[in-house]
């Protein structure tokens, strides 16, 4: 098996899955959201430009978008990260509209497996067309960028398995949230690792702490009948200590 991190003893290891095994959903997606929120308003403590942020963090092509939005709307003021609220907002934008859809991506990995830094927040809809958010969303394809926090948001759309999406009480006091499957996300990441020609090793670490995490109930039948790229489910089961 092969630990999360270099340094960490497995017998460590074993005992942080254990204790991940005894939250609640709910416990995990605000250890999840305050570890996304620490990251990316721990590099925002010192003086920055808005422009430039969004620059380094999404590339030149994001930065014009932003310019050009920026010049419509002089008075709005960037804050701070709250990733929490931001899910809870579009979960509730995508439910009254009726778009059928699932939290996916780093958010649900770490609501399934161990936190980590969500570079994007992620849904998979089941939409055939563009979703227009509100006027604070920029938009390119089918990805967003929330101009009050300067996070982007990605809706991919996969019709498949949101209709295998299961509903999770994430947040007391709020609907239950469709979540994808763990085993979704699992032929998703490894899909993406395979396109990445199995360099993405920041991606390919957030699905074994998951896979570990879920070990004792993921469906492994379904992942072999699922993956088409049979040596890579057994590489990820292998790194994961999870007998097929």
């Amino acid at each position: 098996m092969r630990t999360q991190s270099p340094d960490t003893h497995p017998e460590a290891e074993r005992v942080q899955i254990s204790i991940m095994r005894q939250f609640p959903p709910a416990r995990k997606f605000d250890l999840e959201c305050n570890h996304n929120d620490m990251v990316y308003n721990l590099s925002r403590r010192e003086p920055f430009a808005p422009l430039r942020l969004v620059t380094l963090h999404y590339g030149k092509y994001w930065a014009k978008r932003y310019q050009s939005w920026q010049k419509r709307h002089c008075e709005h003021l960037v804050k701070l990260v709250d990733t929490r609220s931001t899910i809870l907002e579009l979960a509730a934008i995508f439910t009254a509209r009726n778009i059928p859809f699932a939290l996916a991506g780093t958010i649900a990995c770490g609501v399934y497996g161990l936190p980590s830094s969500a570079p994007t927040i992620e849904f998979i809809v089941d939409y055939p067309r563009h979703i227009h958010i509100s006027s604070r969303f920029i938009r390119h394809g089918h990805a967003y960028l929330d101009a009050e926090q300067l996070v982007r948001i990605d809706l991919v759309p996969h019709p498949a398995f949101v209709s295998h999406a299961c509903l999770v009480e994430l947040a007391a006091g709020s609907p239950p949230i469709p979540l994808i499957t763990p085993e979704d996300l699992t032929v998703m990441y490894l899909e993406r690792f395979a396109a990445s020609s199995r360099r993405d090793d920041a991606l390919y670490n957030d699905l074994l702490g998951m896979l570990k995490v879920q070990a004792l109930t993921l469906d492994t039948a379904y992942l072999q009948r699922s993956m088409q790229i049979d040596d890579l489910l057994a590489l990820a089961f292998d790194d994961a200590g999870i007998a097929a």
